[in-house]
């Protein structure tokens, strides 16, 4: 189950109209609880 948190201000990420956005994975840690935090920029 992926539940994405963007955390900032200005223009959305997930529009609702237009071309799909791409990121790419910067990092990825596993926390205590087993939970995967991954980090994500915008693709250029």
């Amino acid at each position: 189950m992926v539940e994405p948190i963007v955390l900032g201000g200005g223009r959305g990420i997930f529009p609702t109209v237009g071309v799909p956005l791409r990121f790419e994975l910067v990092s990825a840690t596993r926390a205590a609880t087993g939970v995967q935090v991954c980090r994500y920029r915008r693709a250029r």
